[in-house]
């Protein structure tokens, strides 16, 4: 083989890599351990938990260890939302105060319900 065909052969092998990483980049990121909404409801009330994000019917949480858990929450969130806003106080206030006025203004449900249609 010259230089010239390793060359070529090393390109394509670099391509491929690289098409593989962009098809499967879950691969190589950090898994989130699935758990019950139940089991995250008991993990806050706790306080192992430090961040939560919701994503439509999806709640991903950080505990204080960078441990990453996922559960499904049920439709209304209602019940998630209190719980996370008593117990989480470390949140920032012009978040939870946000959160407040977009939930009575009716704004909340339009948000998250336009979340889980994108």
């Amino acid at each position: 083989m010259t230089v010239r065909n390793l060359a070529i052969w090393g390109v394509v092998i670099a391509v491929l890599i690289a098409l593989y990483t962009v098809i499967y980049p879950g691969s190589k990121t950090q898994t989130s351990n699935e758990i019950s909404y139940s089991q995250l409801l008991q993990k806050i009330d706790q306080g192992e938990i430090k961040a939560v994000t919701l994503r439509g019917d999806t709640a991903s949480a950080t505990d204080g260890q960078n441990r990453n858990y996922a559960a499904t929450t049920p439709s209304s969130q209602e019940e998630l939302l209190r719980i996370v806003d008593e117990n989480m106080s470390q949140q920032p206030f012009l978040s939870r105060y946000l959160t407040r006025v977009l939930k009575k203004l009716g704004w909340w449900d339009e948000l998250t319900e336009a979340e889980k249609t994108a």
